[in-house]
């Protein structure tokens, strides 16, 4: 490849991280387009929009039958939180472990930009699918809880909405190093899945014993938090921060994991763990 390359003029190392914003800013493109490839508009309005509001309606009855209103309002919060996970934490992976599947993940190795920021600007539009189910799934959630006024409350807690597409974002992202070197992706990626939905107090308070220990790590568990801390009046800033550090360590390990695997390819041949 010649050095007039547009690619290699990125090259982290002669332009340092400002020069990286533009080509990864194409490859954020690139893969927005290539997400309206795989679903496009009907397919979201038809399949994936549906989806995330029958799961959050199910959700939210389930909650009402297990403590009535109170219950049900508790759930609403949880649930219309818990609608992003099916694209950042269970379709996102797909963005890496597709490059192990077609064979072409070694040429992201080839490159000079760094292959978990060439990920990362992919997984953008996941995130912003699970962002907007969310958002979408708010005044759903709120009408089945029996509480209408809850809508406003969420829908000013956008922020927070936000915060967790990006760290439930990071976790797939961690998942997806995991499971590129597997064949397991799928059992993975819904282990994940229902981890969140099981110990990340999704459905009522976060539960106690090894099951909240659990949630203490896992993406969405202080969000949520947060949230009910903020529709109850009181302050969301502790629950927000620890959920900020959480997603943080998820993402650090994700880049260590996508490194670690990068040179054990190079010396073994292949993607796989012997």
């Amino acid at each position: 490849m010649k050095s007039s390359d547009p690619v290699r003029s990125s090259a982290p190392a002669a332009a340092g991280v400002p020069r990286l914003l533009e080509p990864l800013g194409r490859t954020a493109v690139l893969g927005l387009r290539e997400y309206l490839v795989e679903y496009p508009p009907s397919i979201l309005l038809a399949t994936v929009l549906p989806r995330a509001l029958l799961q959050t309606a199910f959700l939210v009855l389930l909650g009402r039958a297990a403590g009535g209103h109170t219950g049900a309002v508790g759930a609403a919060i949880g649930a219309s939180a818990y609608a992003m996970v099916n694209a950042t934490a269970l379709k996102g992976p797909d963005v890496l472990i597709n490059e192990r599947v077609q064979g072409t993940l070694y040429h992201l190795r080839m490159t000079d930009l760094p292959v978990a920021g060439l990920v990362a600007a992919r997984w953008v539009a996941y995130t912003a699918e699970g962002f907007m189910a969310s958002l979408l799934s708010v005044p759903v959630a709120a009408l089945i809880s029996g509480d209408p006024g809850l809508t406003t409350r969420l829908v000013a807690a956008l922020p927070l909405y936000l915060l967790m597409a990006l760290t439930t974002s990071c976790f797939g992202f961690a998942v997806a190093v995991v499971a590129v070197a597997r064949r397991a992706d799928v059992f993975l990626t819904n282990l994940g899945a229902y981890l969140i939905l099981a110990s990340g107090g999704v459905l009522s308070l976060q539960p106690d014993g090894v099951a909240g220990l659990v949630g203490s790590v896992l993406p969405l568990t202080h969000g949520v938090a947060a949230l009910r801390a903020w529709t109850d009046g009181s302050n969301p800033l502790p629950q927000a921060a620890a959920e900020a550090l959480t997603g943080l360590v998820w993402a650090l390990l994700a880049l260590a994991g996508i490194t670690w695997q990068a040179r054990r390819a190079r010396r073994s041949g292949s993607d796989f763990l012997m």
